[in-house]
């Protein structure tokens, strides 16, 4: 039960992160470890790694990572993970959409410090509230969610990070975001 919560709190703290969350898979990424790269926004793996839900070849049920994880691949391709507890590569994860980008080995840190480099130079407010509307509008009906990211982009527009973004566009130099 300990476990089990402390777990849960983990991928809720993931997916309510006011950043943007990034995952690293150099190896094996099974059970939690693969529970937390799926919930990450954002997964780079090494061509080398393996992913997989291997707890129903103890008797378990993959329980805890199974909701997100049918969000993010699809039911059937879900299922088919957690009733089998077949492991997949890098590629196979990638094409269910388990992974962003699959990487040579000897690449995979210098990708994700640039990714995260590239990241970190956007305006810090934009991507919050970007990252809490993706994540609020995921359940929400169509028409519900619309109305609420006009709301989310009319308060965006007035910020100082928008005006500083469109001046530093029109003069042509690096913004310097102020988080406002």
């Amino acid at each position: 039960e300990r476990f089990t919560g402390n777990y849960a709190k983990l991928i809720d703290a993931l997916i309510h992160s006011k950043k943007p969350t990034i995952a690293v898979v150099q190896g094996y990424a099974l059970a939690g470890g693969c529970g937390l790269a799926a919930v990450c926004d954002i997964t780079l793996a090494s061509e080398k790694a393996t992913f997989g839900i291997p707890e129903i070849n103890l008797g378990i049920w993959g329980a805890i990572i199974s909701a997100p994880l049918v969000r993010i691949i699809g039911l059937k391709k879900a299922m088919e993970l957690l009733y089998t507890g077949r492991m997949i590569k890098a590629e196979e994860a990638f094409k269910i959409g388990l992974v962003n980008r699959v990487l040579p080995h000897e690449d995979l840190e210098k990708e994700a410090k640039l990714l995260s480099d590239n990241i970190a130079s956007k305006s810090p407010l934009a991507i919050c509230m970007g990252r809490e509307a993706l994540i609020n509008t995921q359940d929400m009906e169509l028409m519900k969610s619309i109305k609420y990211l006009r709301y989310m982009v009319t308060i965006l527009m007035g910020s100082e990070d928008a005006k500083e973004g469109i001046s530093s566009f029109l003069e042509k130099r690096k913004p310097i975001w102020k988080n406002k």
